[in-house]
């Protein structure tokens, strides 16, 4: 079990991809009992995609809250360096097999 995690007053930038990306494989040889009561506060990020946080059917991600956080979806010439197969990779926000995720006074802005 992963639980109880802050993340607090973090800035990024030039991320590629995802500034924040929690994934559980669907792999047999993945063993999640939860993960759960991720904060993270403050957070500030200049990306060519937005978070994704993504459980499984039998594994759900739980709890999660975004405050205070401002994510800007950047494009590539904005980029000081980036690949370009990336680029076929970017992605809107994604939440699938999460319970109770928050976002409080948190902005998504930039490109689209």
């Amino acid at each position: 079990m992963i639980e109880n995690i802050v993340f607090s007053n973090i800035e990024m930038t030039n991320i590629y991809l995802r500034p924040i990306q929690f994934e559980i494989s669907n792999s047999e040889f993945t063993w999640c009992d939860a993960i759960k009561n991720v904060d993270f506060i403050g957070v500030k990020a200049k990306a060519l995609s937005y978070p994704m946080i993504v459980g499984r059917k039998d594994c759900y991600i739980e709890n999660v809250n975004f405050i205070d956080c401002e994510f800007e979806k950047v494009n590539k010439e904005n980029l000081t360096f980036y690949f370009e197969p990336i680029l076929s990779q970017v992605k809107p926000l994604t939440i699938k097999f999460a319970k109770n995720v928050k976002f409080n006074n948190t902005i998504f802005s930039g490109e689209e």
